[in-house]
C-alpha cells in the first residue's frame, strides 16, 4: 500500500486496525483524487483513479463535511454493487476519504434484523394464540357450568318423573290385583297386571338410560318360557282386536319351549309389532 497522509494514517491506525478491505483517497482543493491506496489488490472500485475528479455520490458527501472538526462517517452507502462505510476527514480545502467494505456485515445485520422482525411477528402471534386460548378456556368454563346446571336440572326432573310414573302404574296394578281376587275365573285382570308390569319395567329402563346419559341398550339375557310370553301378548291385544272387529290369531312353537334371550326386549319388540298391526289394519285379521 502506498503512503497516505498523516491524518489518514492516524485514523486508519485508530479506527480501522482490524478492517481488511478499504480504500484510502486523498482529495485536494479542486476535488480531484491525489492518491488511491487499496488495502488489498483484489478490491477496487471503478472511477477512483489518481488525477480524476471525485465521482458521485462521493463528491456530494465530501461537500457536506468541509470544515468539520471531527471525522464524519456515512454508513451503508451502496457503490457499484458493494455496501461501504465512508469515513471523511476534511478541513477547509482538502479531505481524506476512507471507503470500508461492509457488504458482508451489512448482509449479516439485515439477516439479524429480519430474524428479529420474524421473532417479533411470532411473539405477536403467540400472544394472540394465548389470548385465544384464554378466551376458549373461559368459554369452556362457562359451558361446563351450564352443562352442570343442565345435568342437575335433568336429575331433578328424572327424580320427579320417576315418582310421577310409578304412582299411577302402582295404582293400576293394585286395582288389577283386587279385580283378580273378585273375579278369579277371568283372565283380564291378570293380563292388565302383566301389562302394567311391562310398562313399569319400560319406565324404569327409560329413566335409567336418562340418568346414565347412555344411548346404548344393555341386554340382560335369561331363560324363559316362550309360551308364557306369547300368552301374555295374546291377552294384551285380544280386547283391542275385538273392539276393532278384527280376528286375532296367535300361533307359537310347541309347548314347553324355553329360550335364552332378553325377555323384556323381545316382549317390547313383539308389542310394537302387534301394536302397529292393530293400528294399521282396518278390517280383516291380524295373525
Amino acid at each position: 500500500m502506498r503512503r497516505v497522509s498523516k491524518r489518514a494514517s492516524q485514523y486508519l491506525r485508530d479506527e480501522l486496525l482490524n478492517r481488511q478491505r478499504f480504500i484510502a483517497l486523498e482529495i485536494n482543493g479542486q476535488r480531484k483524487i491525489v492518491s488511491v491506496n487499496c488495502s488489498t489488490p483484489d478490491w477496487k472500485l471503478p472511477g477512483l483513479n489518481r488525477g480524476s475528479e471525485l465521482p458521485e455520490p462521493l463528491d456530494s458527501l465530501v461537500e457536506t463535511t468541509i470544515g468539520a472538526s471531527d471525522p464524519v462517517v456515512f454508513h451503508y452507502v451502496e457503490l457499484d454493487g458493494f455496501v461501504v462505510d465512508i469515513h471523511v476527514l476534511a478541513d477547509d480545502k482538502t479531505a481524506d476519504v476512507l471507503l470500508h467494505d461492509v457488504t458482508d456485515a451489512h448482509a449479516t445485520e439485515q439477516a439479524l434484523q429480519q430474524r428479529a422482525h420474524d421473532n417479533s411477528l411470532l411473539s405477536d402471534q403467540l400472544k394472540a394464540l394465548n389470548q385465544e386460548l384464554s378466551d376458549l378456556n373461559q368459554e369452556l368454563f362457562l359451558r361446563r357450568r351450564e352443562a352442570e346446571k343442565a345435568s342437575s336440572a335433568k336429575s331433578r326432573f328424572i327424580a320427579s318423573m320417576s315418582h310421577e310414573f310409578r304412582s299411577p302404574i302402582a295404582s293400576i296394578m293394585g286395582y288389577a290385583d283386587r279385580l283378580q281376587k273378585q273375579f278369579p275365573e277371568s283372565g283380564h285382570p291378570a293380563a292388565l297386571q302383566r301389562a302394567s308390569w311391562h310398562l313399569l319395567t319400560l319406565v324404569e329402563n327409560l329413566l335409567e338410560q336418562a340418568r346414565d346419559g347412555d344411548e346404548d341398550v344393555q341386554l340382560n339375557p335369561g331363560r324363559f318360557s316362550l309360551d308364557s310370553l306369547v300368552t301374555d301378548i295374546e291377552s294384551l291385544f285380544r280386547v283391542q282386536a275385538e273392539a276393532k272387529g278384527l280376528e286375532f290369531d296367535v300361533t307359537s312353537s310347541p309347548g314347553g319351549l324355553e329360550i335364552e334371550l332378553d325377555e323384556l326386549r323381545l316382549r317390547q319388540i313383539l308389542i310394537n309389532l302387534v301394536s302397529n298391526a292393530m293400528r294399521y289394519t282396518l278390517k280383516g285379521r291380524v295373525e
